[in-house]
């Protein structure tokens, strides 16, 4: 049996930290014709993998250096850093009891108060 894994590792010259991002772990039971080499699937499991852990590291770099004030290189404060709630049009509200239904329906005595009017 082989057992292979797929690591990504990023050094950082300064500090000498090594930061260790596993990608995919392969195992491959026996030698047989099908099993040589890297599958389709796997190759493009393994690329996305590599390309997620970078983009993240990039923008994680990036976002620290934004944070930084140009003059004086001092950390700025952050104001508004939540993980932001999608409230969309099929998002469940508080209070309604349910999706975008139960805020169509309408109470009977309202609707007839509407028609009373007119």
């Amino acid at each position: 049996m082989i057992r292979m894994a797929i690591q990504v590792v990023f050094i950082d010259d300064a500090t000498d930290r090594r930061d260790v991002h596993e990608i995919i772990g392969i195992d491959r039971d026996r030698l047989c014709p099908a099993g040589l080499g890297l599958s389709l699937a796997e190759a493009k499991e393994i690329t996305a993998g590599i390309q997620q852990v970078l983009t993240d590291v990039q923008v994680a770099e990036w976002q620290a250096d934004q944070r930084a004030c140009p003059g004086c290189r001092n950390q700025r404060s952050l104001k508004g850093h939540e993980t932001v709630q999608n409230l969309g049009v099929l998002t469940p509200r508080a209070g309604t009891g349910g999706g975008p239904t139960a805020r169509r329906q309408r109470d009977p005595a309202q609707a007839s108060r509407w028609r009373s009017r007119s």
